[in-house]
């Protein structure tokens, strides 16, 4: 027992003055050259780009690698490409200079010398209302924040999210939330409507069945996607199949403009049209759709602070959240929607 002890005690004691040396020894200089030999694939170009010579950015990387105790790139026709190890280490220089212009930010803002910054990912459906709702709110008191938004699917965001390239997502949770790295945090639960242009026939109907919409022209988006999932479900309760379409797209404006500029119908989500991100041209119709619900919130690494600005942002996502929440009756706001002028 003495003696399963001591070794663990010896081991731990080995593996944090291994880290320790690290610590000593490697330079913020030769993470930046790893890191920018692995995104241009060459070491000219990443020397080019950090201001030095092919040399020395070799020399430089020889020294990482030793330091280290592993070989971090292999040589191929192409160029260089990480190796297994270089693969690991450079989701930990992502994170070290992430943390870095993080402090820079936190060190600024409390100076009164900058607002900060925030890199977002948006998923198709919380790009609309969600996002542009809650970044208006914190422009208003923080005129000189500097927030950069980037749309994409799940998988591209979650990966930009893991090299540290965004700091947040707001959009689905079906995809994530089981993966140990995540944190998230449900926002609301998102509903769908079916909207036509004001001046389409079928707003002269006083009741629609979803039944009623099958041999109209639709807009979709693409399968194998969360918002088809649930777009999918609203017709397979109500024991439909879902419509064929010509126009299959996540783009949002894409939507809109097909929907508000012919006879194109289209499940929408409800939060752009309470949060009045959809134009007046846009209603939703007297459609009883059964109630379908996907939760909607904010995704994080675990691993990763929470800086001032991201703090304020989460916390105006919770502020618009609630107004929608307050708007749950989807059917009292069409209702409300049907009877204001057009």
């Amino acid at each position: 027992m003495f003696l399963a002890s001591y070794v663990g005690t010896a081991y731990m004691t080995a593996e944090f003055k291994d880290a320790a040396r690290l610590i000593r020894q490697l330079k913020l200089q030769e993470l930046r050259a790893v890191a920018e030999i692995a995104r241009s694939g060459s070491i000219l170009a990443a020397a080019e780009a950090i201001g030095t010579t092919q040399p020395a950015a070799t020399r430089t990387l020889a020294s990482a690698e030793a330091k280290l105790g592993a070989k971090l790139f292999e040589r191929g026709s192409r160029g260089v490409r990480p190796t297994v190890f270089g693969e690991a280490i450079l989701l930990r220089i992502a994170a070290i200079f992430s943390e870095i212009r993080g402090a820079a930010d936190d060190v600024a803002e409390l100076q009164g010398l900058s607002a900060g910054s925030l890199s977002i990912g948006v998923m198709p459906l919380a790009a609309p209302g969600l996002v542009p709702e809650a970044l208006q709110r914190m422009l208003a008191g923080r005129p000189r924040l500097r927030a950069t938004v980037i749309e994409g699917n799940p998988e591209f965001l979650l990966a930009e999210l893991r090299m540290h390239r965004i700091e947040i997502i707001v959009g689905r949770l079906t995809l994530a939330g089981i993966e140990a790295d995540l944190q998230t945090e449900a926002l609301y639960e998102e509903e769908l409507c079916v909207a036509a242009r004001a001046q389409h026939p079928l707003h002269r109907r006083r009741r629609l069945a979803l039944r009623d919409l099958l041999n109209e022209l639709w807009v979709l988006p693409p399968p194998d996607t969360a918002y088809f999932n649930q777009v999918a479900m609203m017709f397979h309760l109500t024991d439909l199949t879902i419509p064929s379409c010509q126009i299959v797209t996540l783009s949002f404006p894409v939507q809109i403009g097909m929907v508000a500029r012919s006879d194109y119908v289209s499940a929408f989500p409800r939060s752009p049209f309470m949060l009045g991100a959809v134009p007046p041209t846009i209603r939703p119709l007297p459609v009883a759709l059964p109630r379908t619900r996907g939760p909607v919130g904010l995704i994080r690494l675990r691993s990763r602070s929470n800086k001032p600005v991201l703090a304020e942002f989460m916390a105006s996502m919770r502020a618009v959240a609630a107004v929608i929440a307050a708007q749950k009756s989807g059917f009292e706001f069409e209702r409300r929607l049907r009877a204001s002028p057009e």
